[in-house]
């Protein structure tokens, strides 16, 4: 098994071990397997798009199936890891933890796990299924690098998530919908011009700064996903929310 490979499962084990203490090897499926969760995005996807490997993840044994430890592995050498207690039903612990592997000893790992687990058509499966032990061709890891481009739409949109808005205080505190939404123009690189507005604010509640936070666009979108449909329209648009799922420009501000 490759080095960087056996590294993260000791990481994983050890931390199993330190943080579910009421939890015996034998509770786990396997015996505390590992498996690599490369179902749903693949590792191209996520190296990427996410900066890292596909999760890697250990479960309980029982008819619930939960999981006990959920591990991202990103491209800086840090592996963010969730433990959950109670047969996976509450989050026990949280921690990011350095691993010893450079940036190139992960693209390594991840052109392997790509060529034997994906290519293979094998996925959420044991690590231990998966042949990491041969060293990937020069011609391989170019390769795995030129699909970059296949996701250049939606790492475009990743770093626009990122990226900061003025929000108002109607969505952030009281939990509205976005009711309206402007694009202007940014005044630094990591803005990226948008104001949401609950569209119930009037002109005493627009006028007053604390109304108003600046905060990346995630959680907006993550609260509202249809407002990530919009979030490419140019500079100078003003939409106006007129369903649960559209919005529109606003024909009295064109």
């Amino acid at each position: 098994m490759d080095r960087t490979l056996e590294n993260i499962k000791r990481i994983i084990a050890e931390s199993i071990k330190e943080h579910l203490t009421d939890v015996s090897v034998n509770e786990l499926e396997g015996n505390g397997l590992l498996y690599y969760m490369n179902g749903q995005n693949g590792t191209s996807f996520d190296w990427h798009v996410n900066d890292r490997l596909s999760s890697f993840m250990a479960f309980y044994d029982d008819k619930e199936n939960l999981g006990a430890a959920k591990a991202n592995v990103y491209k800086g050498g840090v592996v963010a890891l969730n433990l959950y207690g109670a047969h996976g039903k509450e989050m026990a612990h949280q921690a990011e933890i350095p691993l010893s592997a450079t940036e190139a000893d992960l693209l390594r790992l991840a052109v392997l796990l790509k060529r034997n687990a994906d290519d293979k058509d094998l996925f959420d499966v044991s690590i231990e299924e998966i042949d990491t032990d041969s060293e990937p061709k020069a011609e391989e890891v170019a390769a795995f690098l030129e699909e970059r481009k296949n996701h250049e739409a939606m790492i475009k949109r990743r770093e626009l998530l990122t990226q900061k808005a003025c929000v108002s205080r109607m969505i952030v505190d009281e939990g509205c919908q976005v009711g309206y939404m402007v694009r202007e123009e940014p005044h630094a690189e990591e803005d990226s011009g948008w104001a949401f507005y609950g569209g119930e604010e009037d002109e005493e509640y627009v006028s007053d700064p604390n109304n108003f936070i600046i905060s990346t666009i995630f959680p907006v979108v993550s609260a509202d996903p249809v407002v990530e449909d919009y979030l490419e329209r140019p500079v100078g648009s003003k939409l106006i929310r007129v369903s649960s799922d559209k919005f529109e420009e606003d024909e009295e501000e064109m």
